[in-house]
């Protein structure tokens, strides 16, 4: 996408108006108070590996600013092109959002992308991205920030857990999440049920060849 292109999209898709608000109690946190709420839950927020579920994602401010912090932290650990990569597909595969309006959705997806794309050049500078990491990105992003209705249609909503038994290797199982909820209410896969569809094992840079 150009860069004036990029910059239209948001622009349009910033535009808020009293029938978004009315229709789908549309209100979104500003940055400050996302960041100060996030704040107390520090350290979780910065943990690579740490599950967010955020059933009202709006256009993404509190999971844009998630992945921020996942990503200072792996701007500090990683060794190498290949962890640096297999580090940002564990810190975005644990993030998970639904909102009932697909525009949100689609601007979600586009600024989780490109504050990956972002950190990216500047941590590794003219290192170019491997040819499958940009849909990998995008496969994760359509298992996990969807468009759904948490209170009437829970019942239709599925996310797909993301595992690594081991380095560079990724584990997929797909549930529904009612099925999660049933279960322990600390964490959203603690407990889990059985799987309505479960994966081999990949490495991480294959996920995109068979994540429709």
């Amino acid at each position: 996408m150009m860069e004036n292109q990029s910059l239209n999209y948001l622009q349009s898709s910033q535009i808020r108006n009293t029938e978004r608000i009315r229709d789908l109690a549309e209100v979104f946190t500003a940055e400050k108070e996302v960041k100060s709420m996030l704040d107390l839950l520090e350290p979780l927020p910065g943990k690579i590996d740490s599950r967010f579920l955020e059933p009202s994602c709006g256009n993404g401010n509190f999971l844009v600013e998630i992945l921020k912090r996942k990503l200072k932290i792996i701007g500090s650990q990683f060794r190498g092109q290949v962890n640096y990569e297999f580090l940002n597909i564990i810190a975005l595969s644990n993030i998970y959002a639904v909102d009932i309006d697909k525009n949100n959705i689609k601007e979600a997806h586009f600024r989780l992308k490109e504050t990956i794309i972002d950190n990216y050049s500047k941590i590794l500078n003219t290192i170019s991205r491997s040819p499958s990491f940009d849909n990998v990105i995008e496969s994760i992003l359509r298992t996990n920030i969807i468009k759904g209705d948490m209170i009437n249609g829970i019942n239709k909503i599925k996310f797909t857990e993301y595992s690594s038994p081991r380095p560079n290797k990724i584990l997929r199982r797909t549930y529904r999440l009612v099925d999660l909820l049933s279960g322990n209410q600390s964490s959203l896969w603690s407990d889990s049920p059985t799987p309505v569809a479960e994966y081999p094992i990949v490495n991480f840079w294959e996920l995109c060849n068979d994540i429709e």
